[in-house]
Formats: C-alpha cells, sequence, structure tokens
C-alpha cells in the first residue's frame, strides 16, 4: 500500500528556458497524480494540476524547484532544478539537448551564441552544425528516429502521424537526410521557433546556397532519374557558389556523363529530358518536332544540347536559382 500513496516525478528534472521566451513543459510522475503544485517557481512560470509548466520566465538564474504530485491516495515531492538563461543560449542548448542528447559544453555554448548574436550566423546555421556534426551522425539513428529527434529540435513537437509518414518515404527514395533537413529549416514552424527565441532563421547567403543545391539537385533528378549522392551534390554546390563553374558545365557534365550516355535514350527521351532539366517544362509540339527531324537528320546530340544551353529558357531558370548560365563577352 505504501508503494500507492508515493509518487515520483521521473521528468524532466532539469528544464533550461530562455529569459521572456515563452515555454510549455509537462512534468511526468509515477502513480496517476490528480494535481500538481510547485515551492518557489521561477517568476512569470505557473503549474497546472495537469502538470504543464507554462509562462515566460522572467529572471536570469537557476532555481530549485519543490514540484508535488498528488492523488487521493497521497503525494510525493521532487526537487526540479529549472535554469534560466538568455534567449539566444536557450536556442543553442535546445540543439544540444535535442539533437546531441546532452548538455552543452562551456566552449561550444559561447560560440554558437556569440556568432548568433553578432549576426554572423543564423538559425540555419545551428541547425545544419548540429545535424549534419559527426557526433550526431555518431548516434547512427534510424529513419524514424531521425525524424522524431528534427521534429523535437526544429518544431518543438512530436511528429504528426502525416508527416512522419511523408518523410519516412522521402528516405526511403534514397532523398539524402540533408536535403529532408532542409524542408524542416525552410518551415514556417522553423521560423516561428526562431522569432520566440529573437533569431534569424536562414540568412541571405544560406538561402543562396539552398537555391544552388536545388538547382543541382535537379539535374540528378531529371538527367540521372536518381537522387543526389552526398559528395557530388556538396562538389557541384560548392564549386558553383565560389564561381569556378556555371550553369553550362553542371548542364554538360549531366548530360555528357558516362552515366547519363549509359541509360541509351532514344531521341525523344533524350529531348523530353532536356526540356524537363533546361526549360522545366513537356516538349512542346512544334520544337519538339523541329528537334527531332534535326537529329533525323544527322545534327548531334552534343549539338542540341547547346541549342539548349544558349537558349534564353535556360538562362531565365538558371536566374531562378541564382546561377549564371554561361560566360558573356570574350
Amino acid at each position: 500500500d505504501a508503494l500507492l500513496t508515493v509518487m515520483v516525478i521521473t521528468g524532466p528534472l532539469r528544464i533550461t528556458l530562455g529569459q521572456g521566451v515563452p515555454a510549455q513543459v509537462t512534468l511526468i510522475a509515477t502513480g496517476s497524480p490528480t494535481s500538481f503544485s510547485a515551492v518557489n517557481l521561477p517568476a512569470g512560470l505557473t503549474l497546472s494540476n495537469a502538470g504543464l509548466i507554462s509562462g515566460s520566465p522572467r529572471t536570469l538564474g537557476t532555481t530549485q524547484v519543490n514540484v508535488t504530485a498528488s492523488n487521493a491516495e497521497g503525494s510525493g515531492t521532487t526537487v526540479v532544478t529549472i535554469i534560466v538563461i538568455t534567449p539566444i543560449e536557450a536556442f543553442v542548448t535546445r540543439f544540444y539537448e535535442q539533437c546531441l542528447n546532452r548538455a552543452p559544453d562551456a566552449n561550444g555554448l559561447s560560440s554558437w551564441s556569440s556568432a548568433l548574436a553578432s549576426g554572423t550566423q543564423s538559425g540555419v546555421d545551428v541547425a545544419r552544425g548540429f545535424i549534419l556534426s559527426p557526433e550526431f551522425g555518431a548516434r547512427n539513428l534510424s529513419d524514424s528516429d531521425f525524424l522524431k529527434v528534427v521534429y523535437r529540435a526544429f518544431f518543438d513537437r512530436d511528429p504528426d502521424t502525416a508527416g512522419q509518414t511523408t518523410w519516412q518515404a522521402q528516405l526511403s527514395a534514397k532523398v539524402l537526410r540533408e536535403d529532408v533537413l532542409y524542408g524542416f529549416i525552410l518551415s514556417q514552424e522553423f521560423s516561428t521557433l526562431c522569432q520566440r527565441y529573437g533569431i534569424t532563421a536562414i540568412d541571405t547567403e544560406s538561402q543562396n546556397a539552398y537555391n544552388v543545391r536545388q538547382f543541382v539537385r535537379r539535374f540528378y533528378q531529371q538527367c540521372l532519374s536518381r537522387e543526389p549522392d552526398a559528395q557530388g551534390i556538396v562538389d557541384w554546390t560548392n564549386k558553383l557558389i565560389q564561381g569556378s563553374l556555371l550553369g553550362v558545365d553542371v548542364a554538360r557534365g549531366f548530360v555528357l556523363s558516362q552515366e547519363f550516355r549509359q541509360r541509351t535514350l532514344t531521341d525523344q527521351a533524350y529531348l523530353t529530358i532536356l526540356y524537363k532539366a533546361f526549360f522545366n517544362r513537356n516538349p512542346d509540339a512544334g520544337g519538339n518536332a523541329t528537334w527531332l527531324n534535326e537529329m533525323a537528320a544527322g545534327k548531334s546530340r552534343q549539338v542540341v544540347l547547346d541549342g539548349f544551353i544558349f537558349s534564353a529558357e535556360f538562362s531565365a531558370l538558371c536566374a531562378q536559382y541564382g546561377i549564371i548560365p554561361f560566360a558573356t563577352g570574350g
């Protein structure tokens, strides 16, 4: 009987919050408690009978809070430590806790926080820095567990069934985790989370880098009919950003590659891919017929390729992604 009358709060026993940042943390206890109460709760926070700590803490510092869980059988009291730090530090801390499953080290917390405070990095840099880190990779999470972590870190919630199913299907189809990650980074939910902490979700430089990556990814999809390999897309993307390659180089690199040639496409299939890859549309009847007739008359596929590359439509497509299509003049 004694076991029925003593309740134990099992978690979380250490809670890190941002000063002035709206928070909601649900306490968990054994014994099916019907009410919770607290002594010494930081100003700005309240505790509901259901065990929900909510509000915006007002004062920086560490507080030991005596929390009691009760029901008709009895009660139990546990000390819960609530740490209130600056919003930026709290933002960084949540990534240590959610992604790396540990408290931040002092140097790491200081470095990330300073970069965010100075504006030299944005939320996307923190997100990528943690999720793409060797330490996170060493956790060797399954796709399902990976998604659960990303939902908690980026959306501050557990996955919804529809979302989990959709992302799981993409990962099963060999979409890189980094590309799935961007789906979370560019979402309104992540932007809203960043706003809570006074953080810019994504800066212009990061947005431009994403656009370039998507330009490269579409060539893998349209020309090679597959998702990119991790190293390949990084190499192409970095060279485009650095300016050592232009749109024409990517176009030729994919269409003239051994992997593309091994597809042994018919002239019609070849044209359809060029239209989709370079113009982002299906062939129009007139243009399609003209190209087919010219190839039948002996025009090489490489010459046809250049016709697409140096077109106004391809230049317009490149402009959408911030890509220079080809060198002009000289």
